[in-house]
């Protein structure tokens, strides 16, 4: 193209003064090829295919802008997760109204690239609202492509000057809205999950498997409820066919249920499923993302119910619009525990530590009452970096009426199976707490002497009465 003639020196005064009082905006163009709304959140579940598309913004000058009719140099990038994906060609910039510039690309502008630089001249008819004489704004349009990453967010910036470098009608303006008046922060693009696997317990503490067999459930069974959650706010990507996340687009789900289920019934229901039982292979399938609520029965022909966790993790099957998704890991619904009673035992030797500091821990539990279900012991803390517990250790499988179960360090360590030095202690008997009576002593490994030390808090929190 004829390079045209920038403007006079007075003009250039002009310009920047105008440029240091005004500042042109940058915004989603309704009338554009693409209508894209400000801050459109993109599910990160959205298929590669659907994070390409044509983005239409207008750069409206600001009220009373000086423009020039010569030459100058327009800059368009793409700030954050993006490229073009496609080559950007001096059809992207246009305008409203009398706003007509003559555009010739000048650096940049491929489809792996991020920026491109136009040389455009005849801007003077582009502008803002004057408010006087009040006239529509006739702002520059952009159309350009872009590939979003598929997960950082992404706006469009400009930098509008002379070709000396001088700011026209403040250079710069962007798609980005900083946080302010307590408004958070406002991007063209961003990316949040569409959908989560949402876990509810369905109260505090657990259901209770009673003594004196452990046959029978406490009166409040439910275990909690689990479904899948939609942003509705999110879209399925920015191409032409894109749209916002609908629960429609959750099409099956599969949920599979951990715990003790061969010794009690796990119920389910809800309006995605068909009622029934958990079987023994813990899966439960769903015809969409509507709250399935777990509750447990014990067996018809009633059996001891163990103590357990159940979790709940899920697999969703997803509308085309989507990329395949992982499964969503397990949440934790309520616990089965058996009645009894637990006990925190602090600053308790392993065999190891005992027997270079002369002082072996020793922990008595006698039975007054029926025959005890089994004993228990959880590592709850250790001084060696020891892991702790996640699992229940056997201890004893009971203790008999007028029995007892004796425990020193060097017990305890071979149970955990390792020197934790010094730690913390969980006991744990399925009877009830009357019948138990529960010591903790200190022993001289040198003579033997016992020397009686608080025991600590029971699980509820309170001091052992026994």
């Amino acid at each position: 193209m004829k390079k045209q003639t920038l403007l006079g020196a007075a003009a250039l005064t002009t310009l920047a003064v105008a440029g240091a009082a005004h500042a042109g905006t940058l915004s989603p163009n309704a009338a554009g090829t693409s209508i894209v709304t400000q801050n459109r959140v993109i599910a990160t579940e959205a298929a590669a295919a659907s994070l390409s598309g044509t983005v239409s913004l207008a750069l409206t000058p600001s009220d009373n802008a000086i423009l020039p009719q010569g030459n100058a140099i327009l800059k368009i990038s793409l700030d954050g997760g993006a490229t073009f994906g496609a080559p950007v060609t001096s059809a992207a910039i246009g305008g409203l109204g009398g706003c007509a510039p003559t555009v010739t690309p000048s650096a940049g502008g491929g489809k792996d690239d991020s920026s491109v630089t136009f040389l455009v001249s005849t801007l003077n008819n582009c502008k803002g609202a004057m408010t006087s004489p009040a006239a529509p704004a006739q702002p520059i349009t952009i159309d350009i492509p872009v590939k979003l990453n598929g997960t950082s967010n992404v706006n469009v910036s400009t930098d509008l000057r002379t070709e000396a470098g001088t700011a026209i009608d403040g250079a710069t303006a962007s798609t980005f809205k900083p946080a302010a008046g307590g408004s958070p922060a406002v991007n063209l693009f961003s990316f949040a999950p569409a959908f989560a696997l949402k876990v509810t317990p369905a109260a505090a503490g657990n259901v209770t498997a009673l003594l004196p067999d452990f046959k029978a459930l406490g009166t409040n069974k439910t275990l909690g409820t689990a479904e899948v959650t939609v942003a509705s706010n999110a879209y399925t990507g920015i191409g032409t066919g894109s749209r916002a996340v609908a629960a429609g687009d959750v099409t099956a789900v599969k949920y599979a249920v951990k715990g003790a289920i061969a010794t009690v019934d796990i119920g389910f229901t809800g309006a995605d499923v068909t009622a029934g039982n958990v079987p023994a292979s813990g899966v439960v399938n769903a015809s969409g993302p509507a709250a399935v609520t777990f509750a447990a029965a014990p067996k018809s022909t009633p059996v001891a119910i163990a103590a357990s966790t159940y979790t709940v993790a899920a697999d969703l099957t997803l509308d085309s619009a989507f990329a395949a998704q992982g499964a969503y890991a397990a949440q934790s619904l309520r616990s089965i525990v058996r009645d009894g009673a637990s006990y925190m035992v602090p600053w308790v030797a392993s065999g190891t530590l005992a027997t270079s500091s002369t002082s072996n821990t020793v922990i008595r539990i006698a039975n007054v009452g029926a025959k005890t279900g089994p004993v228990s012991l959880e590592l709850l803390t250790s001084s060696a970096g020891t892991p702790v517990s996640t699992t229940l250790i056997p201890v004893a499988a009971s203790i008999a009426k007028g029995g007892e179960v004796v425990l020193t360090s060097g017990q305890i360590e071979t149970l955990v199976g390792a020197n934790f030095g010094r730690g913390d202690i969980r006991l744990t008997v399925e009877a009830q707490p009357a019948d138990l009576i529960v010591r903790r002593f200190v022993q001289s490994t040198v003579n033997g002497a016992l020397s009686e030390v608080s025991l600590g808090r029971s699980a509820a929190g309170a001091e052992p009465q026994n």
